[in-house]
């Protein structure tokens, strides 16, 4: 059996090539459940406590928040699908550090229940659908194994920030934690997204088949301005 000399040279897809893009947006999951999850559990009593208010409200305001997500993942998902997963990762994180700013600065419980609505709604660009959506693009047949580990590697989130969270309401209250979560949280989004050379998005996104480009993609944490708009228009031709 021979072999096409211009293919033989290509290593295949996943292994230790998808290690980096996986550690990057574990990073990335485990601050953003931690944040915009399970710190919220944490924070309820003594929010509840200076607004006047019940937990049960509280969770409430969340449920609504997380029902909205729902609602709209599906513009979310063309969006990913039109611009590629990494940027709209990219752009979401911009908007949840903002949104989180104000939930930290927020008055009155109205305003406190708009920003935990549209963070729960922002959240679909930021967590396991669009870091699902990349690893997809670029895992391909090793997506699956790519995938669960890292939902393991997320799954440290509670057991982090639960503590650490704990700690940082009895030293700062629980608007002291929400100062520097925003920047932490878009930190880890901006700065580890796995990116790929622009001139060689198509590979990754093509149907199998499509025309490579001339030399092999190195997904790696390089910064969301690397990754392509989207899927080729070459892979529908």
């Amino acid at each position: 059996m021979s072999l096409d000399p211009r293919t033989a040279s290509v290593p295949p897809r996943g292994g230790p090539r998808l290690l980096p893009v996986v550690l990057a947006l574990g990073a990335t999951q485990v601050i953003g459940y931690g944040t915009l999850y399970y710190a919220y559990a944490i924070l309820a009593p003594a929010i509840a406590g200076e607004f006047g208010t019940s937990l049960t409200s509280l969770y409430a305001i969340f449920s609504v928040g997380l029902l909205a997500g729902g609602l709209v993942a599906p513009q979310f998902g063309a969006w990913m699908d039109r611009y590629g997963a990494p940027r709209i990762m990219a752009a979401g994180s911009l908007v949840m550090a903002i949104l989180v700013g104000g939930l930290a600065a927020a008055p009155t419980l109205w305003t406190f229940g708009a920003c935990v609505i549209a963070i729960e709604v922002v959240g679909i660009a930021v967590l396991y659908d669009a870091a699902f959506a990349t690893l997809a693009a670029l895992g391909r047949a090793e997506a699956r194994r790519a995938i669960t580990h890292l939902t393991l590697i997320a799954g440290f989130a509670s057991t982090i920030f639960w503590p650490l969270t704990g700690w940082l309401v009895e030293v700062l209250g629980w608007r002291g934690p929400m100062r520097p979560l925003p920047r932490c949280t878009c930190w880890s989004r901006c700065r580890c997204m796995p990116g790929s050379r622009r001139g060689h998005a198509e590979s990754h996104l093509a149907a199998p088949g499509a025309r490579r480009g001339r030399n092999s993609a190195h997904p790696w944490p390089m910064g969301w301005r690397a990754w392509p708009s989207g899927p080729s228009r070459s892979a529908s031709r």
